[in-house]
């Protein structure tokens, strides 16, 4: 069967769906591939939704960062040159009376703010969990 006889007969080839079925522009036959075809479509479709649905639902966020990191793209900036009355990091008398106070107070502190520092330090992309590991670095390195 030659291109020019599969053109002029207005035939239809589909590869892909139905095993390489050669269907003639006639009702019939053409009905039954326009059903097949809506058919294999519908599932394609059903199925990329369920997928997309799964995508959203899954959790893909990277893991928290680590409070190095967190202290050093965000807290730096004030607790790196003592802004605004912000504990230097590593000044041990500076940090003595805020660690005294304990863990959880320093967590509330850094999460709702303080005096002139705003909640989450300006960081409102950090996750509860990064701003802790922040605080825990820089008590740490503090002591």
């Amino acid at each position: 069967m030659s291109v020019r006889w599969l053109l002029y007969h207005k035939a239809t080839i589909c590869s892909s769906c139905l095993g390489d079925a050669l269907f003639y522009n006639n009702a019939d036959k053409l009905g039954l591939f326009d059903l097949v075809w809506s058919l294999m479509m519908k599932k394609v479709m059903l199925l990329l939704a369920s997928v997309g649905l799964l995508a959203s639902q899954a959790s893909f966020a990277a893991p928290d960062r680590k409070g190095e990191d967190v202290y050093k793209a965000v807290c730096a900036m004030c607790h790196g040159a003592g802004v605004a009355g912000a504990p230097k990091l590593g000044d041990k008398a500076a940090w003595k009376a805020r660690i005294a106070q304990g863990t959880p107070t320093l967590y509330e502190h850094a999460l709702k703010g303080i005096r002139a520092m705003p909640a989450k330090g300006t960081c409102a992309a950090c996750t509860e969990k990064e701003i802790k590991n922040a605080v825990d670095y820089m008590v740490s390195k503090s002591k």
